[in-house]
């Protein structure tokens, strides 16, 4: 059984918060720290706008759909840090068919070589791939001469998520080989460089090298050592 991260006392907690200073939502954002387990909700609108009943009562449903459909998932079986936002209503519903989420993924070692950090990297593609369709970008960040984060970003369908993660469809090892192929040639693009940002656009979920974003860093200041004044 997954391990409620937001449950029922909780929502009705916000709720009666959300009532009590007459919360007018724009958006809610869900922040999931994998190491800590702890979650955090931020709530963005404007106070002191009175509201009916009805609206409250919204909130409260498409908190209880949030949890049951995609938020506990995420945190229990993907098991990765990200942050969602998502849009609120006027009425107090939820935008829950274009959830914006950004999936962090550490690649934790010292002195990782390529083929390190390739297979630490393989079950995290492997846990991802069924989400694929709805992955729009991809961000590899390298410092120390090594990889360090994944960054994955989608606009994901809220209806979706229990059934392509939780499904029991088969790994596609095409898309998983392609994904890996890539990771590879942008650890041998990035070779020698001591900090990196590299972009890709994911499309049909596939990564694209056919024109990519890559940010190279400069460092500048500080002590110089061994020099006499």
């Amino acid at each position: 059984m997954i391990a409620s991260k937001l449950d029922d006392q909780q929502i009705i907690e916000m709720r009666e918060t959300f009532q009590k200073l007459k919360l007018s939502l724009q958006k809610l954002s869900f922040k999931y720290n994998a190491g800590t387990q702890d979650l955090f909700v931020d709530a963005v609108g404007v106070e002191g706008i009175p509201q009916d009943d009805e609206y409250y009562e919204n909130l409260e449903d498409n908190l209880m759909y949030t949890e049951l459909t995609w938020l506990n998932v995420l945190c229990n079986t993907l098991n990765f840090s990200f942050e969602a936002t998502i849009d609120v209503l006027p009425d107090g519903s939820f935008n829950n068919s274009a959830i914006n989420l950004e999936i962090n993924t550490a690649i934790v070692g010292n002195q990782l070589d390529k083929y390190g950090i390739l297979s630490i990297s393989n079950p995290i593609f492997k846990k991802l791939l069924p989400l694929r369709s709805f992955i729009h970008n991809v961000e590899f960040k390298g410092h120390e001469f090594c990889l360090r984060k994944m960054t994955f970003r989608l606009l994901l369908d809220s209806s979706k998520v229990n059934a392509l993660i939780n499904g029991k469809q088969p790994l596609n090892y095409q898309v998983l080989s392609q994904w890996t192929s890539t990771l590879e040639h942008i650890l041998d693009y990035n070779q020698g460089r001591f900090k990196y940002i590299t972009n890709l656009p994911i499309v049909n979920g596939r990564m694209s090298t056919a024109s990519f974003e890559s940010a190279v860093c400069f460092r500048f200041g500080g002590k110089r050592r061994g020099v006499k004044r």
